[in-house]
């Protein structure tokens, strides 16, 4: 299986609320009753709910993404078992090295 960039595939993209824009919102309501009160909360709840589903697409593509570099690393430790060996021992010596400097 030949290994991808993990960017090579993007989801649909969606415009991302700042969280700045719901607090602002959410400051400009508290002054506000009646009817206005009533859409300002409306207002609010909508975009809540839209950065709920923002968050779960982006987990999910997240889990997503880890998933194939978990895959792409095992497929090359299978296919390459000397060179990933080899790789581990270097990181381990240089972790080692650095750890011991402290």
């Amino acid at each position: 299986m030949p290994v991808r960039s993990l960017n090579a595939r993007r989801s649909t993209k969606t415009k991302v609320i700042p969280a700045a824009d719901c607090e602002t919102l959410l400051k400009d309501a508290q002054g506000l009753t009646g009817e206005a009160a009533v859409v300002a909360r409306n207002e609010f709840a909508k975009r809540v709910d839209l950065a709920r589903e923002q968050l779960q697409t982006m987990t999910g593509v997240a889990s997503e993404r880890a998933t194939q570099a978990r895959t792409a690393a095992e497929d090359y430790i299978r296919s390459e078992p000397l060179k990933a060996l080899g790789i581990a021992a270097g990181l381990g010596a240089i972790i080692g090295i650095l750890i011991a400097r402290r």
